[in-house]
């Protein structure tokens, strides 16, 4: 009545369905399914036919660092130029939405295992189940650009994988840089990030996220 829905993700590996098949709620005084205001499915609950397909869609982001710093007596030097100032790590995810837990090392975009110092960068961190196109744009606190990146990586290394809704975490790297290898100096950075999903079907809209970060540099 209060136009709420439930959605349960059944486990083919675990639970036997075939095409046809429905499910419901049990439904009596001690029915162990109740939402937050106490009520629970009636004794008549009805039965609903069960979709297979893809998981429902999930994205969380963060920040990975939001703060570096040199610590004394070390050096960080410049990079040659033309090093990429931003770049994309992948890795794993197990579990699902509620409770995702990042497992194995990070991998560059082609799969190669990377060892990565990551007290001397910033970044955000992507968890989710579907590949997202877009954007990252880093700005120095006079909103002058300091680099960018295109996210079309991420959606090429999970089609070659075949695995459409696997669980993953992306991380995106600032290496500190400017496009001539210099480090960038102290100060609080905005880090920009423009998604979007690619729609699992024609009927879905595109949804368009847009976050703003602030995070600190102190090389």
């Amino acid at each position: 009545a209060d136009g709420r829905t439930i959605v349960f993700i059944l486990d083919g590996a675990t639970t036997t369905m075939g095409i046809g098949d429905s499910v419901r709620l049990v439904g009596d005084a001690t029915a162990r399914v109740r939402d937050a205001g106490g009520n629970r499915p009636g004794v008549e609950a009805p039965w609903f036919p069960i979709t297979f397909g893809l998981r429902p869609p999930w994205l969380r982001i963060g920040v990975y660092p939001g703060f570096a710093k040199r610590n004394e007596g070390e050096v960080w030097p410049d990079l040659p130029a033309g090093t990429p100032p931003l770049d994309v790590f992948m890795r794993p995810v197990k579990g699902g939405a509620s409770a995702p837990i990042a497992s194995g090392p990070w991998t560059s975009a082609n799969g190669s295992v990377v060892g990565i110092d990551t007290t001397q960068s910033l970044g955000l961190i992507l968890t989710l189940n579907r590949p997202v196109e877009g954007y990252v744009y880093i700005y120095d606190h006079l909103g002058i650009h300091v680099g960018s990146l295109s996210l079309a990586e991420i959606v090429a290394t999970w089609k070659a994988s075949g695995k459409a809704d696997e669980s993953r975490q992306i991380w995106i790297r600032w290496r500190g840089i400017g496009p001539n290898g210099k480090l960038a100096p102290s100060g609080v950075y905005l880090f920009r990030l423009l998604t979007w999903r690619i729609p699992d079907s024609p009927r879905e809209e595109k949804e368009v996220v847009n976050h703003i970060f602030k995070l600190g540099w102190n090389p």
